[in-house]
């Protein structure tokens, strides 16, 4: 019996994009917010349509700069730490402080530019379909509101670019919500306690590290 009522507990895990989100259910449950820098209608190239050289160009300067914020969002690091220089004879100690970013490559996605305009398009075809195993923006739970609500939350925080917020992160960092996806896994009767709920986000955020969950 207790089998049967765990598994009435539990919803299969569910995906959806932007537009979608009329279908969100609005439920408890755990969440995760996911980046999909490769989808081809987002990059002008629609499935059936032929594509010009001019428009195959567009679509890869617009796969780097999306590549580009991404990797720029997850390796923004900065070295700062203190170096002391003693001197021969005085003895006397100078301090200096400094900072120094993190230097990116240039060159990081050039071989994007050096593929043939079909080889690019089998590249899309398979890349976007990996999102599902891109490590998330954001894990999230909620209990009080449903999914959906809590979806729309983060969008308004993200358009209102609100600070101390998921979504006013998001928006910093010059991250489209139209390529934004939600991943969530509803439960249809959460239990008085949520301790199930909060202890499945705190594991969540440890093990994946999403870069834009404050905790």
């Amino acid at each position: 019996m207790f089998k049967m009522a765990w598994g009435s507990m539990l919803s299969s895990i569910q995906f959806f994009k932007p537009e979608e989100e009329d279908r969100i259910p609005n439920r408890a449950g755990v969440y995760a917010f996911l980046y999909n820098p490769f989808e081809r209608s987002r990059l002008g190239l629609y499935v059936g349509d032929s594509y010009s050289e001019g428009r195959l160009l567009e679509a890869r300067i617009a796969l780097k700069a999306k590549l580009s914020r991404l990797d720029k969002l997850r390796s923004d690091l900065i070295l700062s730490g203190d170096i002391s220089v003693k001197g021969t004879y005085s003895g006397d100690v100078k301090v200096f402080s400094g900072s120094i970013p993190r230097s990116q490559s240039l060159e990081l996605w050039s071989d994007i530019d050096s593929i043939e305009d079909n080889e690019f398009i089998e590249y899309l075809e398979m890349a976007e379909k990996t999102c599902l195993i891109l490590p998330p923006l954001y894990c999230g739970m909620t209990v009080r509101q449903g999914l959906k609500e809590r979806y729309l939350q983060h969008k308004q925080n993200y358009h209102s670019a609100r600070e101390g917020t998921f979504g006013g992160r998001l928006s910093a960092s010059n991250l489209s919500w139209a390529d934004i996806r939600l991943l969530c896994i509803p439960i249809t009767t959460p239990s008085e306690t949520e301790s199930s709920v909060r202890m499945l986000e705190r594991h969540l955020i440890y093990l994946l590290g999403p870069i834009l969950s404050v905790k």
